[in-house]
């Protein structure tokens, strides 16, 4: 592994502010840094922009790879769905102006009771579809999901 591979998950320091953070993911030798998107939604909510987070990070040197929020969910009611798809997509918007390039999503899962294994028998189908719709919505960032 390179140096240049190695990043920092900023959920390590989920309670300390990003303007304090950052300066010391830098001071301990990190080049990259995934956010965990709370703190960014904190830091914007505090009066802060993508745009300034952006300028904080070039300035130590730092780039963002990427982050992680919440799950998009498949198998939530339909308004669930299109609240939980929409901040997928703002999240990606947000991560493309910090110059990421990944989201990191779970997902949430079907519970079938009547199945063997517990698992609804078109559950990858039902995910599929939805990751691909959000896909579709968020191509233009150059963002793409991982699913963890």
């Amino acid at each position: 592994m390179k140096r240049r591979q190695l990043a920092i998950n900023s959920v390590s320091t989920k309670n300390t502010p990003l303007s304090v953070s950052l300066p010391a993911y830098r001071h301990a030798g990190f080049g990259n840094v995934e956010l965990a998107l709370q703190q960014l939604h904190d830091y914007i909510g505090a009066g802060g922009t993508a745009a300034d987070l952006r300028r904080l990070l070039d300035g130590l040197g730092l780039s963002c790879i990427g982050g992680f929020e919440t799950p998009l969910m498949c198998f939530a009611d339909d308004a669930q769905r299109a609240d939980n798809h929409a901040h997928i997509v703002e999240n990606c918007e947000l991560l493309s102006e910090l110059g990421a390039s990944v989201l990191v999503v779970g997902t949430d899962g079907p519970l079938d009771e009547s199945a063997d294994d517990g698992v609804a028998p078109d559950a990858l189908d039902v995910m599929a579809e939805n990751f691909a719709d959000v896909a579709r919505r968020i191509e233009a960032t150059g963002v793409v999901l991982w699913i963890e």
